[in-house]
């Protein structure tokens, strides 16, 4: 008796890898296509939520005079909506004008009606229509924006006002602002403040920065700034605080600094009850030969305790808080 043996079919494997990689491909397709939508539906709701909060706006200020509502609540919008929306106005220019924008899962839009955030020029043209992005000074997730407190802390101006130039006994301050041929060309920054030594040898020399801002007690403050000596020194920044029973002062480490070159220096202090006034210092210790030179520019203090990038009201989504270069600026983390 024979026993005829069947030949048993199935898939190969370069078939089965074929059918494996065009799932693969389906499905990738699929989740672009998927996340395309879902991104347009959380578009829509953003623009949409920004145009509903700008007619109620709209409506107030035609029911008041142009007079725009100080905070949205008076404009009527709920407090749901009020937690994912940032609103500028403007009372006091001419036209008055507002900004808004709206942030849902890190997607913004905004509308805007003669915003400016100066006491001159409109800044922001009229977008009724919503607008992917923020109003200045408006964060991109609706957080908590960052301060510099510091006035003109690039030195954009001729006259650098708030600026000063100390050492220790012996040595001859010489202030002076510079211009950068290069180096920190890429945070916006093309001018210091530099102090030249003159007569004797000094131990210590300093830019000083002196703030009449008042500075919450208890509360955390970060200063930082680039400093560039021109001798090999030690170098770092201080913060002194002005008390009613004298300066405080809150020196970062210092640390050896490779003359000509620029370096970052930050520290993070907790202002003492009583200050009246602060004074930022960018300081270098020994080697202070007469003619010997300390640079320092790109300053910022402001409360926390995280070191940020460097910014201020003329950099990306950020706005001066009075007269450019002349106030405070605050913005986004950058």
């Amino acid at each position: 008796m024979y026993v005829t043996l069947q030949k048993q079919k199935g898939f190969t494997i370069v078939e089965l890898l074929i059918v494996v990689v065009v799932i693969a491909i389906l499905a990738a397709i699929t989740i672009v296509a998927y996340n395309g939508i879902t991104n347009r539906a959380k578009e829509s709701a953003v623009a949409s939520m920004a145009s509903q909060v700008y007619k109620k706006v709209s409506i107030f200020g035609t029911l008041n005079s142009e007079q725009y509502p100080n905070t949205l609540a008076e404009a009527g919008v709920d407090a749901a909506t009020v937690a994912n929306v940032q609103y500028s106005v403007n009372n006091f220019s001419s036209p008055k004008g507002f900004c808004i924008t709206a942030s849902q899962n890190g997607i913004s839009s905004y509308v805007a009606k003669n915003y400016s955030y100066t006491t001159t020029t409109t800044q922001v043209a009229d977008q009724t229509s919503p607008q992917t992005g923020t109003c200045p000074g408006h964060s991109l997730t609706n957080g908590a924006l960052t301060a510099n407190l510091v006035y003109n802390p690039a030195l954009r101006p001729t006259t650098p006002t708030n600026w000063s130039a100390v050492s220790s006994t012996g040595g001859v301050p010489s202030g002076t602002r510079v211009s950068l041929v290069s180096g920190l060309g890429a945070i916006g920054v093309t001018t210091a403040y530099r102090n030249t030594l003159g007569g004797t040898a000094s131990t210590w020399w300093r830019v000083q920065n002196t703030l009449n801002v008042a500075v919450t007690p208890g509360e955390s403050y970060v200063l930082s700034g680039y400093i560039r000596p021109s001798v090999n020194t030690s170098t770092g920044v201080n913060i002194i605080w002005e008390t009613a029973g004298g300066p405080i002062e809150n020196p970062s480490a210092f640390a050896a600094q490779t003359a000509g070159t620029w370096v970052r220096k930050s520290v993070v202090a907790v202002a003492p009850a009583g200050t009246t006034a602060v004074r930022l210092q960018f300081a270098a210790v020994g080697s202070g030969v007469s003619g010997a030179y300390l640079d320092a520019t790109a300053a910022m203090f402001y409360p926390g305790t995280d070191v940020y990038a460097y910014a201020d009201g003329n950099s990306n989504g950020w706005i001066w808080d009075g007269a450019a270069d002349a106030s405070s600026s605050k913005g986004p983390t950058l």
